[in-house]
């Protein structure tokens, strides 16, 4: 005797066949949630309804894990830790001698902007 599994082809889930469950109980993703059927009781009800016979279907499942049902609290991390960021070195900002505000190094005036020193004696800290 034929075993038949039903698939309702108005939808793929993924990349994963829906199929009708036992008892018409609504459809699942889970061949082993889905009913299975003989040609005398195959309750093709839609034309989108085809019946698969079961050996067939089952030489072609393939294992899966639902990502629904894994949280990413209960696993172990084997990775290592990220690095800790570490801020690149920069060129000290130069600082006026005189009165010690700080000055632009693209300034076109050779002189401080706040006290008037000149740019020879700007130094850099």
């Amino acid at each position: 005797m034929t075993l038949y599994y039903l698939q309702d082809d108005r939808q793929i889930v993924g990349n994963s066949m829906l199929w009708w469950r036992e008892g018409g109980k609504g459809y699942t993703c889970d061949l082993k949630e889905a009913g299975v059927f003989t040609k005398e009781n195959l309750p093709i009800l839609r034309s989108s309804d085809i019946a698969w016979p079961k050996d067939y279907i089952d030489a072609r499942t393939a294992l899966h894990v639902d990502s629904q049902l894994v949280r990413s609290d209960e696993c172990e991390t084997l990775s290592r830790p990220p690095e800790p960021y570490v801020k690149p070195p920069r060129e000290p900002t130069p600082k006026c001698m005189d009165c010690g505000k700080f000055v632009r190094d693209l300034s076109p005036d050779p002189k401080c902007f706040d006290c008037g020193m000149d740019w020879a004696r700007v130094g850099r800290l």
